[in-house]
């Protein structure tokens, strides 16, 4: 079920670019032959109106075939792509990766507004978990025990309590907790922290809850996360080019694999992966890369600025170099996403 989820959710970032696409085109007046999922042979397909919508074998990508596109392309008069001005023509291609960022924001805004997301009350000493093999669990501690005395001393908070514990490395305490509304004391003999190899650590985590803010915080959240995904994707790629950071790059079936996780984490971490990959695919499309649709952008940009349009064949060339090479690649990223997680 995790996998037939992570499908679905991962055909979703597709079907939502392309729907943008989509709209905007029939907004505007053009003729859409085609809406499809995927690529290659077509599965099952539907005819309604002048538009076929079809699911592809591969639902790795998508497109939506609009008639005037290519100059061979038969079109009803006035209702081909090129029959459109050239801000119309952009308002078009941008609609896609638009699209993707309003998913983001949306994903997140659900997040942030009615879903939650995981705090840990500061101020709380309560245990939310007990990790096995650790001291705390060896000493009947359990998830629920609001630790209130360590060392004869009391604490009032998570800090405190840590602090508390980091002086007794090694050493045989007396700890007191609150169960069921009556003190429990145990002995237990905290050890070095596993993470920094000092300190004392009992193996206890804090009691978490769900945080949620309503629709317009979770808005203005939401909104702001998007931006920072963005932010943080542009200063990765910068450290990724000065060499400060190793390229690590996924393709559909190591994304496929972290929405199946995300689904067994819960439907917070679910959100905020969906949000993210919008958010990705937004940026990229973005991008001025041949047969992206930022390169459309910047040749529709070139027009408006020369007041005539780049020689349709050249741009042709160019839009099926940029796919050939996008396909190669992603069959390397396919490959290595295959030894990566040992299918």
């Amino acid at each position: 079920m995790n996998v037939v989820i992570a499908i679905l959710i991962f055909a979703s970032l597709i079907i939502v670019h392309e729907f943008g696409h989509f709209v905007a085109a029939k907004r505007v007046g053009i003729q859409v032959d085609e809406f499809a999922i995927g690529i290659g042979p077509v599965l099952f397909d539907v005819q309604r109106g002048e538009t076929t919508y079809s699911w592809r074998l591969f639902p790795v990508l998508g497109f939506v075939r609009m008639a005037g596109t290519d100059l061979e392309d038969e079109a009803l008069p006035g209702r081909g792509f090129r029959d459109k001005t050239v801000w119309q023509r952009k308002a078009v291609i941008a609609a896609g990766p638009a699209m993707n960022y309003l998913m983001a924001v949306l994903a997140f805004t659900v997040l942030f507004a009615w879903v939650g997301i995981p705090v840990a009350d500061p101020a709380s000493t309560v245990i939310g978990e007990t990790l096995p093999n650790y001291p705390a669990q060896q000493a009947g501690l359990r998830a629920g025990d609001r630790i209130i005395f360590v060392a004869g001393e009391p604490v009032h908070s998570w800090n405190e309590m840590v602090a508390a514990f980091d002086q007794y490395a090694g050493q045989e305490i007396n700890v007191v907790v609150e169960r069921d509304g009556a003190e429990l004391s145990v002995t237990l003999v905290p050890t070095n922290n596993p993470d920094t190899g000092s300190g004392g650590f009992i193996g206890v985590r804090p009691e978490i809850t769900s945080e949620k803010y309503g629709f317009w915080k979770g808005l203005g959240l939401g909104m702001g996360r998007t931006l920072g995904m963005t932010v943080a994707w542009f200063e990765g790629m910068a450290m990724v080019v000065t060499r400060q950071l190793e390229a690590d790059l996924t393709g559909p079936v190591g994304i496929a694999s972290m929405l199946s996780r995300a689904v067994t984490l819960g439907p917070g971490y679910l959100l905020h992966l969906t949000g993210a990959l919008n958010a990705v695919i937004a940026i990229i499309n973005f991008l001025p890369l041949p047969a992206l649709d930022g390169s459309r952008l910047a040749f529709l940009a070139l027009e408006a600025v020369r007041g005539r349009p780049v020689d349709p064949q050249r741009e042709g060339i160019i839009h099926f170099v940029g796919l050939m090479t996008l396909l190669f690649l992603s069959l390397i990223v396919l490959y290595w996403d295959i030894l990566r997680l040992g299918l």
